[in-house]
């Protein structure tokens, strides 16, 4: 029977990722620790594993349902108890009534790829994941860099390059104002979006066919570069060739994202970011309707 390797050499049948038996396994690992075995004497192709992994990611929700969905439920509880103890005192600055802290939902009003492109392990994911449990999440890298651009691009005379050099931070370690304690550091802080507790999102299989493989495979790899044979031209003939990847899928639950900083800024941050998830999306592809959620502030 064909097998893969897991995490430390571990044997894995094809078979264990569609019968039950990884049903409680943490995600990170299947999704980036399995590797071909070399001396599997069948040598499935590398398509062939991911198949079945993306199939197991899909069954199980890449984890999040493990254990009656304990480990999302706590993740997310330690999550808000975080953010209210940073509404309590400024890290490293003692009390201050000035820091706050804005929790708030994002629910995917249709697919979401946040992540595309990033392969790791066997498969091209389509998703970020939580580096510990292997949930899917927004990082806040992305909101930050999205927001920052969209900011950048309104009316300089609403929105000062001062006031995005202090709430973003600066490119340059010689822009950061003398406010600035760290330099560079931007006064709000934009946590990973999370699965929250209430319904796990829900993850699906999604797939792009290009039409053209030889055409990209020639002008655009490394080892199409390197043969210096001329671009073969993108002609109606060539076979269309399906590749499977993750997403966050309609009707899915909720992520649970946070603000911190100087109270201010927070609240400046919370009502550009809703503007502009609703006017841009999140993520690939939203051109064709990616991406795009609806945000909905939490109180107490």
């Amino acid at each position: 029977m064909s097998e893969v390797l897991g995490p430390y050499g571990k044997r894995l049948t094809l078979g264990s990722f569609t019968d039950g038996s990884l049903s409680s396994a943490n995600a990170i690992l299947v999704m980036r620790r399995i590797a071909l075995n070399p001396f599997d004497t069948r040598r499935i192709s590398s398509e062939e594993a991911k198949s079945h992994i993306l199939k197991w990611a899909t069954n199980t929700n890449l984890g999040q349902e493990a254990n009656g969905g304990e480990l999302r439920v706590a993740s997310a509880q330690r999550r808000t108890a975080a953010a209210k103890a940073l509404e309590k005192a400024q890290p490293g600055q003692g009390e201050s009534e000035s820091w706050k802290s804005i929790r708030f939902t994002l629910t995917p009003e249709w697919r979401l790829a946040i992540g595309l492109g990033d392969k790791a392990g066997l498969s091209e994911i389509g998703l970020s994941l939580h580096g510990t449990y292997g949930f899917p999440i927004i990082p806040g890298s992305s909101l930050k860099g999205l927001l920052r651009h969209w900011v950048s691009d309104q009316d300089q005379r609403a929105i000062s390059k001062e006031d995005i050099i202090r709430i973003f931070g600066s490119e340059l370690p010689s822009q950061a104002p003398d406010s600035q304690t760290v330099q560079g550091k931007g006064s709000v802080i934009f946590f990973d979006a999370i699965p929250s507790a209430a319904r796990a999102v829900q993850v699906a299989e999604d797939v792009v066919t290009p039409h053209y493989k030889p055409y990209y495979e020639r002008y655009s790899t490394t080892e199409g570069r390197e043969k210096g044979t001329a671009p073969a031209p993108p002609v109606g003939w060539n076979n269309p060739v399906p590749a499977s990847f993750l997403t966050v899928g309609p009707d899915s639950g909720e992520f649970m994202g946070c603000l911190a900083g100087p109270k201010e800024d927070v609240e400046t941050v919370f009502n550009w970011l809703a503007r502009c998830l609703d006017s841009e999306g999140i993520g690939a592809k939203t051109a064709v309707g990616y991406g795009y959620v609806s945000i909905k502030r939490q109180d107490g």
